[in-house]
Order: C-alpha cells, then structure tokens, then sequence
C-alpha cells in the first residue's frame, strides 16, 4: 500500500484529514456522515490508481491482532461503513485474509491522475458494544498505480 499518489480530504473544508472523530456515541446510535474527497494527486509521473479500494484498520496501521480496545471490536464488528453518491453505505473492515484484503471495503473506480472520488464515512455502533471506548481507527486505501 502507498499514500504517495493519495490525498483524503474533508469535502466541505477542504482540510486534509488525518483522522475522522466522532463526538461520543451510546450503544446502538450511528454518528454523523463524514464527506471525504480521495483525491489522485500523482505528478510526475502521473498514473491511473486501478483496483482501488477504502478500508478501515486499526490506528496502529495493522489489520487485525489488535486488542478491542485498539479498535478490533470495531472492525470485525463492521461498525464503519462508506459509501460513494446515492448507494447504500457499506461495511469497512472485518477480518483480513493473508493477502492483506479486507474482507469488507468499498471498491472505488479507477482514478486518473488529478481525479477523485467523494465517500461519505459514519460509524453505527451495537446495541452492546463490548468495549465501552475504542482507540482511533485509520482509513486504509489500497491501489495499484498503472
């Protein structure tokens, strides 16, 4: 995975985002929708990202083996979801196979240089969380750049 070609920001302000927050949530509630903008910023030389993908991880920058409280409850749970445009939101995260793929992400389309792509990002927690706090939680993206 590389970041070298990828830049996420905030669609409203224009920020570029190193982490998502929520403001505390109860057991059950889904948080406020988060509009990103993924952008291909590649220069020189510029390159098209092709089976490009978003992903939560943990904020420790693994995929899995991580305790509840760095966030593991959360993605296998699939508390994250995305979305691009009007389609439904989906589940980010889950278990990650040997290959180091998701079981669950948002498969986004092939972005030539200058592009992006805008996804909406929220987080729906159980009914019964087992872990009463969670660390932070990163986005992964996954691409290869032709």
């Amino acid at each position: 995975m590389s970041w070298e070609n990828v830049r996420i920001t905030h669609r409203t302000s224009g920020a570029t985002l190193l982490e998502i927050r929520w403001p505390n949530l109860s057991a059950g509630a889904t948080g406020t929708e988060v509009p990103l903008r993924i952008t291909n910023i590649s220069a020189s030389p510029a390159v098209t990202l092709t089976n490009f993908r978003l992903a939560a991880k943990l904020i420790t920058g693994i995929f899995t083996g991580g305790s509840n409280e760095q966030g593991q409850e959360a993605l296998d749970g699939k508390w994250i979801q995305a979305r691009t445009g009007a389609n439904p939101f989906q589940a980010i995260g889950g278990k990650y196979g040997t290959d180091g793929v998701a079981a669950n992400y948002l498969a986004l389309a092939n972005l030539a240089a200058g592009a992006f792509v805008d996804v909406d990002v929220r987080v729906v927690l159980p009914a019964a969380p087992v872990t009463p706090r969670i660390a932070r939680l990163r986005l992964g993206v996954s691409y290869e750049a032709v």
